[in-house]
């Protein structure tokens, strides 16, 4: 292994154990009921490899070994010592690190087992779909390719307790071999940053430190949804090219023309909370919590980020961002964080400022020119149901910035040098229905009007005195919508709805 001394100054973790059940209630993986379980012992000093290897007279010497003689459901100690290797799980094992002996990481890692791949490697620990109901705990992870954790593709996964840094190694390579480190157009590869859930669900990513990755906590959807995670207590800082934590959907199939299909996709229902992220993407635009979706039909909805310290980041503590039209954005809820001094990098007005610009007649124009720490924008479809309350401002010059995303706000606190909110969103067109004055009780009808171009557009309709929504639809370029219902009962009222404004009612008899 070479070893690469961090600076550890500012690195304190507290002694690990075992989440409290008071802590992270309900979120806990699952895991399957079984008659025995064994504990294997692995050391890299004293250990011999064998196919009979693991009883604590006989240890084996890597983590890999351990993991292959090992059946579902054992656990796996593993000795203070470096190991130089990528540790496959594609079983359900507990693999545990040996505690420090104290609250902070000595220098050198001593007392601490260190897994850090080869070259030929690409990631220092690996969770397959077969590793369901895993537990990694109290590791230092280091010196690899991509992330320095991942979990693919799978549920119940527990990563608890473990100094993730100096991983996606990738990133710094001008043709680098792993797929996560390849750049897409403008965007340039992040090596999946420290710890990445990809397309896993029900898992646990608690009291780690990230620091020095590309970037900290990653949760994507390439092959299938990431939901019901809790991300807590972590500690992630100077991970200077990415966001601290990152909630991103790329599969496009995830809400196709804005409607969620979470079976197939889509980044929601996870929490983040009382975690500290700062001084993360100071050399590129990243954020200290990040929800974002880049393309057309990606989703990343009804999350929590609550009770953070989001400080010193790049873009917004916490930022909210939709890049193209027919995403789905909707109903996160930001509450409790204490935010400052963030926006340090991006939105300050910028050429190709990719965080709030938008194209105009005379070219791309930012409209952000001052910092903000929380930034809600949306370059297509208008964001809606965002909550943003109970949260303390200090130090940015807006607390609060929006664009396209009427935010529900209330019980936020201020420092008086900051301003408190702007909305830069422009003036909605109004929104307007027409339909027949008349139709015999069950034939289909078209309604049309007018709206904002390229939005929403939703349909009410008041039936028998009762309330429902049906279909929605989107307004053309030139502002026209158009939707075909059919007649419950003479006397139907109905209204249409769209960024925040409403049409008239019409009464089709």
């Amino acid at each position: 292994m070479s070893m690469r001394i961090p600076r550890l100054s500012r690195v304190a973790l507290p002694v690990m154990g075992a989440l409290t059940a008071v802590a992270l209630a309900g979120f806990a993986p699952v895991a399957s009921a079984t008659t025995t379980s064994t504990v294997l012992y692995v050391s890299a000093t004293t250990g011999a490899d064998s196919a009979t290897c693991g009883p604590a007279a006989s240890p084996c010497k890597s983590i890999t070994q351990a993991v292959t003689n090992a059946t579902a459901g054992d656990t796996v100690k593993v000795a203070a010592g470096s190991y130089d290797e990528q540790v496959t799980l594609s079983k359900r094992l507990t693999l545990v690190g040996p505690k420090a002996g104290n609250s902070y990481i000595p220098l050198g890692y001593v007392g601490w087992a260190v897994v850090a791949p080869p070259s030929t490697a690409d990631n220092g620990f690996l969770v397959t779909p077969g590793g369901a109901g895993s537990v990694i705990r109290n590791f230092v992870v280091e010196g690899a390719q991509g992330e320095g954790i991942l979990a693919e593709h799978t549920a119940h996964v527990t990563i608890e307790g473990n100094l993730v840094v100096f991983n996606d190694l990738g990133a710094f390579q001008s043709t680098p071999s792993y797929p996560e480190c390849a750049g897409s157009g403008s965007v340039p590869g992040d090596c999946g940053e420290g710890i990445h859930l990809m397309s896993t669900s029900d898992s646990v990513v608690a009291r780690n430190t990230l620091f020095q990755d590309s970037g900290g906590v990653l949760l994507t959807d390439e092959m299938g949804p990431s939901a019901h995670n809790v991300v807590a207590y972590n500690t992630v800082y100077d991970n200077s090219l990415d966001c601290g934590i990152t909630l991103a959907s790329h599969n496009p199939a995830a809400a196709p023309n804005g409607v969620p299909a979470p079976k197939m996709g889509g980044v929601y229902a996870n929490r983040i909370i009382d975690n500290t992220s700062d001084n993360n993407g100071v050399l590129g635009f990243g954020a200290g919590v990040i929800l974002a979706g880049p393309i057309p039909g990606t989703a990343v909805y009804g999350n929590v980020v609550q009770g953070n310290i989001l400080y010193d980041n790049g873009l917004g503590g916490v930022t909210i961002h939709a890049h193209a039209k027919g995403e789905y954005m909707d109903n996160n809820h930001i509450v409790g964080n204490v935010l400052y001094g963030n926006d340090t990098t991006g939105n300050l007005g910028k050429p190709g400022d990719v965080s709030t610009t938008v194209l105009t007649s005379s070219g791309p124009k930012a409209l952000l020119t001052k910092t903000a720490d929380i930034i809600v924008y949306s370059a297509g479809d208008t964001i809606t149901g965002t909550v943003i309350r109970d949260n303390s401002f200090a130090k940015a010059y807006y607390g609060i910035w929006t664009y396209h995303a009427p935010s529900i706000l209330s019980g936020n606190q201020f420092a008086k040098s900051i301003a408190r909110r702007a909305d830069q969103s422009p003036a909605p067109a109004k929104v307007t229905i027409t339909g027949p004055a008349s139709a015999a009780v069950g034939s289909t009808i078209t309604l049309s009007g007018t709206a904002e171009p390229g939005q929403k557009v939703r349909l009410y309709r008041v039936v028998n005195s009762t309330h429902e929504w049906l279909a929605a639809t989107m307004a053309s370029a030139t502002g026209a919508w158009k939707l075909k219902v059919t007649l419950a009962k003479s006397d139907e009222v109905f209204q249409a709805f769209s960024y925040g404004q409403r049409s008239r009612w019409l009464t089709v008899k």
